[in-house]
């Protein structure tokens, strides 16, 4: 199952752990900061215009995100097994 592991902007100090509902979709309230959001499953992740890319299923690029308060902040993370 894929999971997104949520690090303070150090990278090493975890903050949340994220399970997808219905095994799509993520969600979680963070305070305002910066943070380091790490993907299992994942790995080659590259941002392209609004959303992050990734490929190979291993372990994944972190990915550097701000929330400021009375924002949201959306992620699309896209996959390709491979598989033709």
């Amino acid at each position: 199952m894929t999971k997104l592991f949520v690090y303070k902007a150090d990278g090493r100090t975890l903050v949340k752990t994220i399970i997808p509902e219905g095994g799509r979709l993520f969600y979680a309230e963070l305070a305002p900061g910066s943070y380091v959001i790490k993907v299992e499953n994942f790995s080659g992740c590259a941002f392209r215009g609004d959303r992050y890319v990734c490929s190979n299923l291993y372990g994944s690029t972190p990915i550097k995100i701000d929330i400021v308060a009375g924002t949201s902040k959306t992620l699309t993370l896209e996959t390709d097994t491979g598989i033709r």
